[in-house]
């Protein structure tokens, strides 16, 4: 498998990397080269470090967000040599006065369009079956992530692959569609980590801005999708020489989609919590679940995702509908074909503890005084001791009292 960081081929390049690397001048994602920010290298993306000899030079301006997309604006240049290993090395450098945000979407090329990328992570799937078009979503959702929309948690999505235990033909499937995250991806120390997972465990990678994890059979972990997958899969001789000769062009496309971090409008924050009621209502409706969702982050997560599959800055109702649909029809399939010898008591899964319910009313106390609801407020004012709040905090979350939104601060869910 080829390096992230040592991709030369056009064919391995994402449709912005390619744009950058071959017509674009001083334009790219910033990376710095000295702690007082002033020096810095512009790369084809976050993944791919920059092969042109030439390094830019603030000039009385601030400086640009790492990591983001910029175009420069170069008020002179000059060359410079330095002798490495008898070696006579030439830099351009550029002296930058001004530099502007761009939008990765004027940049990208259709190298790999998104059908084509539904029909590679879906390739085992047997297109016969009724849920098919969900399950190709659920799967793309799951390589391509979710965005970090607040410090308080990471981006990305947890799925859990349920059915009964012999289903490792399907298991090592999901494995084999999965081979399209770069090894790279796959180390904590990655922005991005991905990690399939046979246990409870919960990896949390301090560094990280996006998890994703992907659990066979475990019911006792909170994620956002479940994956119903007792459906007899396609033989893997019959796509398995598809997606090796694919696997650059899909792997481009995953690569675009995650230069994007859509965010969630605030007009669209009412309808959020309209919906998360909405998906309250539907789990409570059954006395047993299949699996433990993470109530409060299912809707924010599902969003940002479908808005980053069709390469958006912000949200769309539409994402939302999307998403609340994607979930609704995964749920109902899933408890149809779930043994309920496997299931879970909802009564008990939502069940708040002494701290959690303490914490939970001293958030609705805060709210009913006109004190703003965000996570420096509530740790300030609450009685829960300071080393128990973060987790107590995420419990609330996963039982759906509460959820994230941007800038640090928390909406309320009227649990009744």
């Amino acid at each position: 498998m080829t390096d992230l960081r040592n991709r030369y081929w056009g064919f391995e390049l994402s449709g912005v990397e390619y744009k950058l690397i071959f017509e674009k001048e001083n334009m790219g994602f910033v990376r710095f080269a000295n702690k007082n920010k002033d020096i810095f290298y512009l790369d084809p993306s976050p993944f791919l470090n920059t092969v042109k000899p030439e390094i830019y030079v603030l000039e009385k301006c601030s400086a640009p967000p790492a990591g983001k997309l910029i175009e420069a604006i170069v008020r002179e240049t000059e060359d410079k040599y330095d002798l490495n290993k008898n070696i006579v090395e030439k830099t351009l450098v550029k002296y930058v006065i001004d530099w502007k945000i761009t939008d990765p979407n004027k940049l990208r090329t259709n190298l790999t369009i998104k059908d084509e990328f539904l029909n590679y992570v879906s390739a085992p799937i047997p297109r016969s079956i009724s849920n098919f078009e969900d399950l190709a979503n659920c799967l793309a959702l799951s390589v391509i992530s979710a965005p970090q929309l607040t410090e308080m948690e990471k981006g990305g999505i947890n799925s859990v692959v349920l059915g009964e235990s012999n289903m490792r033909g399907q298991w090592a499937a999901i494995k084999k569609i999965m081979s399209i995250v770069p090894n790279e991806f796959k180390k904590p120390t990655s922005r991005q980590y991905y990690k399939l997972l046979e246990d409870d465990s919960r990896p949390k990678p301090v560094n990280c801005c996006e998890v994703n994890l992907t659990y066979f059979n475990i019911t006792n972990v909170p994620v956002h999708i479940p994956l119903p997958f007792e459906m007899k899969f396609n033989p893997v001789a019959s796509y398995k020489e598809n997606l090796e000769n694919y696997l650059p062009l899909a792997r481009a496309f995953m690569i675009d989609a995650l230069l994007f971090q859509p965010e969630i409008p605030e007009v669209m924050q009412k309808k959020m919590e309209n919906t998360i009621y909405d998906l309250i209502n539907n789990i409570v409706s059954n006395n047993l679940i299949s699996h433990t969702p993470d109530i409060g982050s299912i809707i924010p997560k599902l969003t940002t995702s479908y808005a980053r599959l069709d390469f958006k800055l912000n949200s769309t109702s539409n994402d939302l509908n999307e998403g609340k649909e994607l979930w609704e029809s995964l749920m109902g399939d899933t408890e149809t074909n779930s043994s309920n010898s496997r299931k879970l008591d909802t009564n008990k899964l939502l069940e708040l503890t002494c701290d959690e319910n303490m914490l939970y009313m001293d958030i609705i106390n805060l709210k009913d005084i006109g004190i703003d609801l965000t996570f420096e407020n509530i740790k300030k004012k609450t009685s829960i001791m300071e080393w128990k709040f973060e987790e107590t905090l995420e419990k609330l979350k996963i039982k759906g009292r509460i959820y994230y939104l941007s800038n640090d601060k928390i909406g309320l869910i009227d649990f009744k």
